[in-house]
């Protein structure tokens, strides 16, 4: 029992002896990371991360709150489907017409009434991958199962859609963007859209 009290008045002691020692002082060999390099690498992140943004055509015009114009405007765009939709009345067909711009983003879609439903992703598909490859849709109907172009199709989200019915917008030797037509047959499709392109 004596030798249990001796054993804890010694550890008491220990113990205070260790509360009682100063802090070592920091020496010249020590050193403390200087916030400069963190601070240049999330820079550098940063930068990175800005440039990817730009890599996606995202203009810093998005960031300081000025309008970004689109070349190809929305009052072009439905005329376009206009003149899609009245080739389409003389074809006695019922279609869906769809204008994208140079990037493959939605300006307007146009379903006629008793149109079937799957038009609409039809044209917008067509006119999507009119617009990638600045021809003709139905060019790359042949070319559809080779690995370049089924590559750019899987990057696109699998939106495009590689068969005859859409022909690009080009203005001055620039593709601005693409009308797509689903409906009627592959030609019929493809005479809407060129009737369309035909109102600019």
């Amino acid at each position: 029992m004596t030798g249990s009290l001796e054993l804890r008045a010694d550890t008491r002691k220990s113990i205070t002896y260790l509360l009682r020692r100063p802090l070592p002082r920091l020496g010249s060999g020590v050193r403390i990371p200087s916030p400069a390099p963190m601070y240049r690498n999330a820079k550098a992140a940063g930068n990175r991360g800005f440039s990817y943004l730009r890599s996606l055509a995202i203009s810093e015009a998005t960031f300081s709150g000025e309008e970004i114009s689109m070349s190809l405007t929305l009052e072009e765009a439905n005329r376009i489907i206009r003149g899609a939709l009245a080739k389409a009345q003389e074809l006695n067909i019922k279609i869906s017409a769809a204008v994208c711009d140079s990037g493959g983003r939605l300006i307007a879609l146009q379903r006629m009434d008793n149109a079937i439903w799957a038009s609409a992703y039809g044209s917008q598909g067509k006119a999507v991958a009119s617009a990638a490859f600045g021809r003709p849709s139905g060019e790359m109907a042949e070319r559809a199962d080779q690995p370049t172009p089924r590559g750019i199709a899987a990057a696109s989200g699998g939106h495009m859609i590689m068969g005859q019915g859409a022909v690009p917008i080009i203005r001055n030797g620039i593709v601005e963007g693409a009308c797509g037509v689903g409906g009627g047959t592959s030609q019929q499709d493809e005479d809407c859209a060129r009737a369309g392109i035909a109102q600019l």
